[in-house]
């Protein structure tokens, strides 16, 4: 009798200890609510998840309690009530979408609520997460906002761009009368490396929030950029997302980039105002989106230069 206790004992610390590693190991953990699901559409529900990377784990009540309260991420803890199984991802974005894909096609599975690192977000936003872009396509359009703008919004960006030019050298100034001009440059470089890391630290919800605020503060459409995927998380609402009557917005999606890669690397950063690396990622990727909701002068031109340079493309 004694034996049999230690071993639940030792069994229960053993669940407890692989749901810790992987809930501290997640970037994002998304509680779903399973009942009514057969073993079979569990498996299948499997199958789906495992090429995004994702983890779908039945798990007790009481022994999630205990991992997330060992972990420190105690956010969900509120809900885990019912029958329970736990999502654990790497991509968020590609974690959501996943589930919610699977959502669509059986009605009996839900999604409760998810921790996105250590922050507890509910189910609405977890569907909004489902409709962004990736993370690095989306730090791409913030970096095209502020570094590279379209040429339809040039003459917009001007003034906001000129008053930050102002502003940096009154600042180089001001460090230079301090502390000589060394001084100021590695105060300036210090900021501009702050930045960087911070953008790369962002999650994809920042990151769409950040594209709707410079949107509002410079008064630029990002619609070129940013897709319209953004306004839904950042607006949060599916109003914003309602489609059209006419098709005013287009993708241009590579499909295969043939036989000159370089080529197509050099035309998907003329496009994008992406970096070398993540041009290339892009294009290794394919099919793969390069630009979306442009409009089709726009994206015809695109889609040439694309197949001028060997790649198959699409333009939806």
């Amino acid at each position: 009798m004694a034996k049999s206790r230690v071993r639940a004992r030792t069994e229960k610390d053993s669940a407890i200890h692989e749901l810790a590693n992987r809930l501290a190991s997640a970037e994002i953990a998304v509680l779903t609510e399973y009942r009514g699901l057969s073993v079979a559409e569990l498996q299948d529900l499997r199958g789906r998840l495992r090429p995004v990377g994702v983890e779908y784990v039945v798990a007790k009540n009481t022994l999630a309690r205990f991992a997330a309260e060992r972990t420190g991420r105690t956010g969900i803890v509120g809900d885990l009530i019912g029958p329970t199984a736990i999502a654990f991802g790497k991509d968020p974005v590609a974690t959501a979408k996943a589930l919610q894909d699977y959502a669509r096609i059986n009605k009996t599975f839900l999604l409760k609520s998810a921790l996105l690192g250590d922050e507890r977000i509910d189910s609405k936003a977890v569907e909004q997460l489902a409709s962004l872009p990736p993370a690095d396509v989306l730090r791409g359009r913030v970096f095209g906002m502020i570094v590279s703008p379209l040429q339809r919004t040039v003459s917009v960006l001007s003034a906001p761009l000129a008053g930050l030019a102002r502003v940096v050298d009154a600042r180089r100034i001001q460090l230079e009368e301090l502390g000589g001009a060394a001084a100021a440059g590695d105060a300036k470089m210090a900021n501009v490396d702050e930045l960087v890391k911070d953008l790369g630290e962002m999650r994809v919800l920042d990151l769409a929030a950040l594209v709707k605020r410079l949107e509002e503060e410079w008064g630029v459409s990002a619609a070129a950029v940013a897709g319209p995927a953004v306004a839904v998380a950042a607006g949060g609402g599916a109003e914003a997302a309602a489609p059209v009557e006419a098709q005013t917005e287009f993708d241009v999606v590579l499909k295969d980039f043939g036989a000159k890669k370089i080529e197509v690397i050099k035309v998907v950063r003329e496009l994008t105002s992406l970096g070398l690396k993540e041009a290339k990622d892009l294009v290794e990727a394919a099919p793969r989106s390069v630009l979306e909701g442009v409009a089709k002068d726009a994206a015809d031109a695109a889609a040439g230069k694309l197949r001028d340079a060997g790649a198959t493309v699409d333009v939806k």
